[in-house]
């Protein structure tokens, strides 16, 4: 069993907005009964964190006996992610600049990460490379009893993949790590959702890839991505 404990646990929607048009005149239609399923974190497969914005570190998440502090050291602009373990900081990543203070941290892991079979992944999701005109990136590390390993060059050919295909001039691409499944790790790849991304706005593509190995393991459409096994839809808390 999973034992995680945080300061703050949410659900965050950061996929789809959903929206009911309406008439520009006249009395307003009722919405929809049937949404549009919308794609969402789930709860059991990691949280969502808030990473102070001070130059004190805080803790901000417990992985069975791994401490994760983060904080923003002074003169950054992006914060710094301390792993640590029995008192002592065994690595830190920096990150380069960060627009909001919401972090998503997808886990799956055994419990016992002193011995070097048992081995926690994590990912991190984060809103950066200037925020609302951004996109969300994506930190990848493996932790066991020899220490932690950032492997975050795992999704680059997923991300390569998709930008080969779709890719928005004006401001990039996002890329964002819903979950684990058995040591796999599912995205979720988004042109940015504004007008001046043209015809491919907005459109999203689902991969699963192999860690550290970087190999494509699945590649979905949206509509697949939505009906995978485990992935949660905001329309299953409404129901």
């Amino acid at each position: 069993m999973t034992k995680m404990t945080v300061t703050v646990t949410a659900m965050s929607v950061f996929i789809l907005v959903l929206t009911t048009p309406y008439p520009s005149s006249g009395q307003r239609k009722a919405p929809k009964t049937n949404p549009k399923l919308l794609l969402t974190e789930c709860a059991q497969d990691g949280f969502e964190v808030w990473v102070p914005y001070s130059a004190d570190r805080e803790k901000v998440a417990l992985v069975d006996d791994l401490e994760l502090d983060a904080g923003f050291p002074s003169n950054t602009e992006g914060p710094t992610f301390w792993f640590v373990r029995g008192k002592q900081e065994i690595f830190q990543a920096s990150v380069d600049e960060m627009y909001s203070a919401a972090v998503w941290i997808a886990v799956e892991h055994k419990l016992g990460l002193s011995t070097t079979t048992n081995q926690a992944r994590i990912a991190i999701t984060y809103w950066g490379e200037g925020g609302p005109i951004g996109g969300a990136l994506v930190r990848v590390f493996l932790v066991d009893g020899n220490g932690v390993k950032e492997v975050s060059s795992s999704i680059d050919a997923a991300v390569a993949n998709f930008k080969t295909r779709h890719y928005c001039e004006a401001r990039g691409n996002t890329v964002s790590a819903l979950k684990w499944i058995r040591g796999n790790l599912l995205l979720l790849t988004q042109v940015y959702p504004t007008t001046d991304c043209g015809p491919d706005l907005g459109h999203m593509e689902g991969y699963l890839v192999s860690v550290p190995e970087g190999k494509i393991l699945e590649h979905m459409t949206v509509n697949q991505l939505k009906h995978h096994p485990g992935v949660c839809l905001v329309n299953d808390a409404l129901n």
